[in-house]
């Protein structure tokens, strides 16, 4: 029986608890998802060979199709059914494949029987993932009454992303001391069946609790949608695609870090350090677990734009140097660049949840809010790995041209279209200027710039990479503008009224 929204509201006991079982089933979620990550070179291919490129990549990619599904699948029993209920079966779809990964024959190479039910199993733990991070979100938030509060509430399931990370390699590399045989025979899988003890753990939290009161409120009042998933994609997807274009640019930070720790940490390219990669991880993590809610209540304060615009700005100019540091091997510059970055992309990510959420009504909020996240997380969860995999010697240096290529991506986000493409036409103006420069001295010129194309370290790319940064910092400062001057004109209005 669902408790009366009257019951527990103003409750500092129930809203704790709810908060806490939405960062736990947030946390789970995303340790099931970095865990497999991290595991891919230690257990399923411990000897990469050109073979095993495209299973590798089907793997990845299952998690993020299953993702956009059970984004779709969730979010019509989240709207229809309610968020409480939603978030048992999702926990529930999270930590059993999981655990049953971790009882998978581990031998490689790996037969076509085990990679189709690996390929299964990730396509379900996607789904849980897919449905639990709006769930959670949703819980965390529309529990909140005070709705000046609301973007610190919706920033707190945010922090299970660097729970999770942190989990998942503090297991692995606790599996890893045993001996190299002991590993491969069963230590690899505890982390995986682990995951049933933090379900039951998740169960604990989320057994009993009440429905939102936001909810309880709105469905006498509204029609129950019969299929909100595709009222979404038909009403309201310009909405859902400008939500996943303003997260293309943290997210592809985020993964390209990940990445690139887990190499670190678990071997490929760069000499395998755990030792260092855990140092990183856990830098990082703890650096992210206060910056998220900080600028969710920035956002608070604020305005979610704003907040998000900087984030946008500040990671255009620094994503190069960051990834130079990252792919150094210096271990102080590796753990430098890792804080920098947790705490960049934090101001990004914090005011994020409600950014999104807040988009949709409350009709459709969970649908809305599930296929906005999964559809704006696929380009960067799987565009990284696959760089990492068939170009790991370069990998670094396209993962930083992108995330500079998404800034721009994301600010187009937040303008409005004229003053964007105005912005964009105008520095757009200045590149074209150096080609035709180039151009113009010759076949010899001509001859010279294709091979700066070419060569990713070349003074080219370093003009591109530096247009990149002005026009996604112009944009936002164009934006930002707009946003104080709109401020300044309402406050006048309100004086004479």
């Amino acid at each position: 029986m669902v408790d009366s929204p009257g019951s527990v509201t103003g409750t500092a006991v129930a809203r704790g608890r709810i908060v806490a079982a939405a960062i736990t089933g947030t946390t789970i979620g995303w340790y099931d998802f970095f865990l497999f990550l991290g595991a891919i070179p230690l257990v399923f291919f411990p000897r990469p060979a050109p073979a095993d490129e495209v299973p590798t990549l089907v793997l990845l990619g299952a998690g993020f199709v299953g993702r956009l599904a059970g984004g779709a699948l969730f979010g019509h029993f989240g709207d229809r059914l309610g968020r409480r209920s939603t978030l048992i079966a999702t926990l529930v779809t999270l930590g059993l494949p999981t655990a049953a990964i971790g009882l998978l024959p581990g031998r490689a190479p790996l037969g076509f029987a085990t990679l189709a039910l690996l390929t299964l199993l990730r396509l379900v733990q996607g789904a849980g993932l897919g449905g639990e991070w709006a769930g959670a979100v949703l819980m965390a938030m529309e529990w909140e009454p005070d709705r000046l509060k609301r973007g610190f509430a919706a920033s707190l399931p945010q922090v299970g992303v660097p729970l999770g990370l942190l989990l998942a390699m503090a297991t692995l590399s606790a599996a890893r001391l045993l001996p190299p045989d002991a590993f491969a025979a069963w230590g690899w899988r505890a982390p995986f069946l682990f995951s049933l003890a933090l379900v039951g753990v998740c169960w604990r939290l989320r057994r009993g609790l009440p429905e939102t009161p936001e909810f309880l409120r709105w469905r006498p009042r509204a029609r129950t949608p019969d299929r909100p998933a595709l009222e979404v994609v038909r009403h309201h997807w310009h909405q859902v695609a400008a939500s996943a274009r303003a997260r293309l640019s943290a997210d592809l930070l985020f993964y390209g870090c990940v990445v690139t720790v887990l190499r670190i940490g678990f071997g490929g390219g760069l000499s395998s350090d755990a030792g260092l990669a855990l140092a990183a991880t856990l830098l990082a993590c703890a650096t992210a677990a206060v910056a998220i809610p900080m600028a969710g209540h920035l956002s608070d304060r604020h305005g979610r734009g704003p907040v998000y615009g900087l984030g946008i700005a500040v990671l255009a100019v620094v994503a190069t140097p960051l990834f130079t540091m990252l792919g150094s091997g210096v271990p102080i510059l590796v753990l430098a660049a890792m804080l920098a970055a947790a705490a960049v992309h934090a101001i990004q990510y914090g005011p994020q949840a409600a950014l999104i959420a807040e988009g949709f009504t409350p009709r459709l909020r969970y649908s809305g809010a599930a296929l906005s996240y999964q559809l704006g997380s696929i380009p960067a969860g799987i565009l990284v790995p696959a760089v990492s995999v068939l170009f790991p010697d370069r990998a670094l240096f396209w993962i930083a041209l992108g995330v500079v290529a998404c800034c721009l991506v994301s600010a187009s986000a937040l303008l409005p279209p004229r003053r964007f493409l105005v912005t964009v036409a105008l520095l757009s103006v200045l590149g074209a200027a150096f080609l035709v420069v180039a151009a113009l001295s010759g076949r010899s010129g001509l001859a010279a710039l294709v091979v700066q194309t070419i060569d990713g370290r070349s003074l080219l790319w370093q003009w591109v990479n530096n247009l990149g940064n002005v026009i996604a910092l112009v944009s936002v400062a164009v934006w930002l503008t707009t946003w104080i001057a709109g401020r300044a004109a309402r406050r006048r209005r309100d004086r004479v009224l």
